[in-house]
């Protein structure tokens, strides 16, 4: 069989200009969304399947919860909490290292250290949230700021909170002398 005999494959030009047309308008809207182009390819191909309907999220039952059994958890938590009284101080590392050590006892798969950080956050929060005197400042990429009056603002952007130091003195140069009054 010669190679001349074979089927001549011809393409359609209308595909490969829309594929290339893709390209460029997946490479801007990926770079728009913050996703990539293959996402942004899915995201059309499911639109183009099932319309609007394809391009809804599912939201994880389990969003927010832990994935680990609670005994875990509550292990997790005793052992920070045990080595932290007094003056003994220990930190996330040491405690992923015990339960680590704990499953191997136990001959069972140990909780990764990501896992265990997330179920200590909320404890170190609190902890150093109560040694705030007035204004905890910036915690990792929180800013969380106490009023006079007790309240905890948690700042999420920018601009959300102004600070404004003013006296009554100030007031009294600020405004027309006719307001004075």
């Amino acid at each position: 069989m010669s190679l001349s005999s074979l089927p001549v494959r011809t393409f359609d030009r209308a595909a490969i200009t829309s594929l290339d047309h893709f390209s460029e308008f997946g490479a801007r809207a990926a770079e728009k969304l913050g996703k990539s182009v293959r996402t942004v390819r899915r995201l059309v191909e499911k639109w183009e399947q099932e319309g609007l309907a394809g391009l809804v999220q599912n939201q994880r039952a389990d969003k927010g919860k832990h994935r680990v059994d609670e005994d875990w958890q509550k292990f997790v938590l005793k052992i920070y909490k045990d080595g932290n009284k007094g003056s003994k101080r220990m930190t996330r590392q040491q405690v992923f290292i015990r339960a680590k050590a704990r499953a191997d006892e136990l001959g069972v798969k140990p909780p990764s250290h990501m896992t265990v950080y997330r179920i200590l956050q909320p404890l170190i929060d609190k902890i150093e949230q109560a040694k705030s005197i007035r204004s905890q400042g910036w915690r990792g990429s929180r800013l969380s700021v106490k009023t006079r009056d007790g309240k905890d603002l948690q700042v999420e952007h920018s601009n959300q909170v102004w600070q404004c130091d003013h006296t009554l003195v100030d007031t009294l140069f600020s405004r027309p002398a006719w307001q004075n009054s």
